[in-house]
């Protein structure tokens, strides 16, 4: 009775593909114990454990040329090492996925009460701004494109960061969320900020709603403490067929 497993038993008892395990043969990680009469590849304990093995650090993701440097020069130090580092690699996707999992949850959450006056508690934010722009709000996105790499900003999460902007009586100017260095800052401090969203097709309808804004303000008798913050919250446009998804944000004393 044959008591080694062929290379079609060893796949189906290991949920991998036959292509897989000569690849890893090809690799120079996993060996059979011996040929059959037929020249078939047979697999004992030993190489199953191994398979297993190899299986398990390429599911980490461990590169090939690691998992062979590991296998030749083998301790259970290196096992331990490679691990562990793995273990932290894992952390860091799983926080990065948690991340990703805030933004959209942050998209799919607006309601109509994202569509009411309501005073918020917000923490200190600092801005930069890079650009001022009249109230036609003209500023292509090759003139953002240009001033990002003028100032070095980091692009590296752009396509999930929201546009800011500075209203005041006179223009807008367009900020970056963090400092940037030789120029200005302003600061919006901890504490209570009259928030309103709202969603836009056109500059015309932002503009009616910006004075909505201000018309709340002065009916509630409201003290302005702050300049008005206007939050382009791009990823979240697509979710209400418009072209514009803003928040506006004011600190009133």
């Amino acid at each position: 009775m044959r008591k080694l497993l062929t290379i079609s038993e060893a796949s189906k008892f290991l949920s991998i593909s036959t292509h897989a395990i000569r690849h890893y043969e090809e690799e120079g990680l996993v060996y059979p114990s011996k040929r059959s009469e037929k020249g078939y590849r047979l697999y004992d304990y030993d190489n199953i454990y191994m398979l297993s093995f190899v299986m398990l650090l390429r599911e980490c993701e461990t590169p090939i040329k690691e998992i062979r440097s590991l296998l030749k020069d083998y301790s259970s130090k290196k096992y331990i090492d490679t691990m562990v580092n793995t273990r932290t690699k894992i952390d860091n996707e799983i926080k990065r996925l948690e991340n990703l999992k805030t933004e959209i949850d942050h998209i799919l959450k607006p309601t109509s009460k994202d569509y009411e006056f309501k005073i918020k508690n917000l923490p200190e934010r600092l801005f930069t701004p890079i650009k001022t722009i009249d109230y036609d709000m003209d500023c292509s996105i090759k003139e953002i494109y240009d001033l990002y790499k003028k100032y070095n900003v980091d692009t590296t999460n752009s396509f999930k960061e929201d546009l800011y902007h500075i209203i005041d009586d006179k223009n807008i100017r367009f900020c970056i969320p963090y400092k940037i260095k030789n120029l200005p800052s302003t600061i919006y401090p901890k504490g209570k900020y009259l928030c309103y969203g709202f969603s836009a097709n056109n500059e015309d309808v932002i503009k009616e709603e910006i004075q909505k804004f201000f018309k709340y303000v002065k009916d509630n008798k409201l003290q302005e403490d702050s300049e008005l913050l206007l939050i382009d919250e791009m990823k979240n446009a697509l979710t209400k067929d418009n072209d514009y998804s803003i928040k506006l944000q004011m600190k009133i004393k």
